[in-house]
């Protein structure tokens, strides 16, 4: 029996999947974040060189590290730049989450992993999942959350979008729906059932793909 479970979060921008990861979390999951190594990447120097002869030392910022505001902006003024980007991190951040799904193998116990990543598909990270998980919102919930958290108004927020697999694809190729629509309980209900289901799956048959849809 395997002692891994390895869950990707997919959806749309701005659904919430950072919640449901969350939540995973605190029930007991190891929660790996493409935001936080991104983050932690964009502040390595051989990698603010790789940027900055790429998009310019416009996306640096007063202490000469990378403004992630800016780079986004840049980045995402063109398929051909994104890919600039993606070439650029895209690789490490594999290679890390690679390596802590292999050193946690090893390790005592039974894991829960969960991918937070925005292109978790995209990337094809999605190819060391044991099940994917989409996180669905209506779009005006959607926008609702970027325009608070980023400041993107409905231009932008269909901009970002068209650069990802289409929200149909992404849907399609889940095992698991959680609707985050409702309250924050709500969506805490959803995720305690499917964290459940999982574990069972860990302790009673070991890991196996299933179609199954909790609740």
């Amino acid at each position: 029996m395997k002692n891994l479970f390895v869950l990707g979060l997919t959806g749309g921008i701005g659904a919430g999947k950072s919640t449901v990861a969350e939540m995973l979390g605190k029930l007991g999951a190891r929660v790996l974040c493409a935001d936080k190594m991104v983050h932690a990447l964009l502040c390595e120097k051989p990698v603010i060189r790789r940027v900055v002869r790429e998009f310019g030392a416009r996306v640096l910022d007063g202490k000469k590290c990378i403004d992630r505001r800016e780079l986004g902006a840049v980045a995402f003024a063109s398929r051909k730049k994104i890919r600039a980007l993606e070439k650029i991190l895209h690789p490490a951040v594999i290679r890390a989450t690679r390596c802590e799904i292999a050193r946690l193998r090893k390790a005592p116990g039974e894991h829960v992993v969960v991918l937070d990543a925005p292109l978790v598909i995209e990337a094809g990270l999605n190819r060391l999942c044991d099940v994917m998980v989409f996180v669905d919102a209506p779009k005006k919930a959607r926008l609702a959350r970027v325009a608070k958290e980023r400041g993107w108004g409905e231009a932008e927020l269909k901009r970002r979008e068209k650069r990802q697999k289409p929200l149909d694809y992404k849907r399609k190729s889940a095992d698991f729906l959680i609707r985050n629509t409702l309250s924050r309980k709500n969506t805490l209900a959803q995720v305690r059932r499917l964290y459940k289901h999982i574990r069972h799956v860990l302790t009673e048959d070991g890991i196996r793909r299933t179609q199954r849809r909790p609740g």
